[in-house]
Order: structure tokens, then sequence, then C-alpha cells
């Protein structure tokens, strides 16, 4: 399968990880709180299930960069980590680039689609005449693709929204698929918690600015 979307980790591997921890674990009923504060010491990560009162303390290292002489200095984290949280467990997560990170252009087609759908269907109707049915989302060309905070990935580019559009006049009646409306996108994907097969959501304060110029 073709991907439009696709790059490394790189610096962001640990927060990825903890992305993928965060996903599990609320799955399971879990709360999950990422750099914890507690009387000057840092926690990468928690998670407390509400009913149940299991606590699970998490510290995440990339596997390159740890070394033999590193087993000490988290075991000394563990001891102090567990002092705060006496009713823990400890839980140590090498973090390993395997693949490259990537969404399938179906899926992130389907997100445009459904975006648009949501949040932009009656401006679009607005400036153009007559009833029109989405179709889909054609033609993607990001020109950017940027980690953004924790959780989330920032894509910018360019796409073609195809519609049906229903044409009644003397000549011509029906309905017919238009050429596109072109658009740039600047895309915020948020990481969806739970278990769906769909694992990323547009981002509410994400941005589309239509060209309308061909329907004057």
């Amino acid at each position: 399968m073709r991907k439009i979307l696709q790059k490394t980790f790189g610096e962001n591997l640990e927060v990825f990880e903890l992305a993928k921890l965060q996903r599990k674990y609320e799955a399971l009923g879990f709360k999950f709180h990422t750099d914890l504060r507690r009387k000057g010491v840092i926690l990468d990560a928690i998670a407390k299930h509400p009913e149940t009162k299991e606590e699970i303390i998490f510290e995440i290292k990339r596997a390159e960069n740890f070394r033999k002489g590193d087993t000490e200095k988290i075991l000394q984290k563990r001891n102090e980590y567990l002092k705060l949280f006496p009713k823990a467990s400890f839980v140590f997560v090498l973090a390993r680039e395997t693949k490259e990170y990537n969404i399938p252009d179906s899926e992130f087609n389907f997100l445009l689609l459904n975006f648009i759908e949501e949040k932009h269907i009656k401006h679009i109707k607005r400036k153009i005449n007559g009833f029109i049915k989405l179709a889909s989302v054609k033609d993607i060309v990001h020109d950017n693709l940027d980690f953004g905070s924790f959780k989330s990935i920032n894509v910018t580019g360019y796409a073609n929204l195809k519609f049906w559009v229903q044409i009644e006049e003397k000549e011509i009646r029906g309905e017919f698929l238009s050429d596109g409306l072109p658009f740039a996108f600047d895309i915020k994907l948020v990481f969806k918690p739970g278990n769906s097969e769909v694992i990323y959501e547009i981002g509410s304060d994400s941005k589309i600015d239509f060209d309308f110029s061909e329907f004057k």
C-alpha cells in the first residue's frame, strides 16, 4: 500500500513510545499521566487504574543511547520512584526505531473527507450553487510533516475535493462528478485513544483553505 506520509521518529522516538503505551493502557481502563512531578522528581509516565488501584511507573530510553553503565542509574531511579509510590510497579522500556512512521494514503483521504464533511460542508454549499454530495479526496501532495507536541503530527499540503453536483437545466439534468475543488490544508493529526482500527483523528484547530475561483 502506498504511503503518502512517511518519516522516521528521530528525536521523538520516546514521545511516540509513550503514545503507544497510553493507547494500550487507557484501553485497559487506566488513567495515563505523563511528565508527572512529585517532590522534585519527574516521571516519564504513570498509569493508574481507578478501580483496582494498580499503579505502573514507566521509564523510557532510546535503545541506541542505552549503555551497560546505565543499568545502575535505572535501578537508582526505580528506588527513588518507589519511595514516592510504594505500591507501584516499575517498567523500563527501551524504545527501538524499527520502521518508519507512516500513514496509508487511503486512511489520510478518509480522515480529510470526514473532516470536510463535518466542518466545512455548509461553507462549500454556500459558495457553490446547487445540491452537492461529497465523493472523495484526490491528488494529495504533502509538503511538510512535523512532529508536534505529545501525540500529535502536523501535516501541510494540497489536495482536490471531488463531489457530485445536481444540475437541473433545460438541456442538462442529473448528477455529475465535478472536476474538483482544490484546497490547501494545515492539519494536526492526533493519536486517538482506545483500541479502534483508526488510530488518528484530525484536531479541531486544523485549517483548510478552499479555492473557489472556478465557481465564481
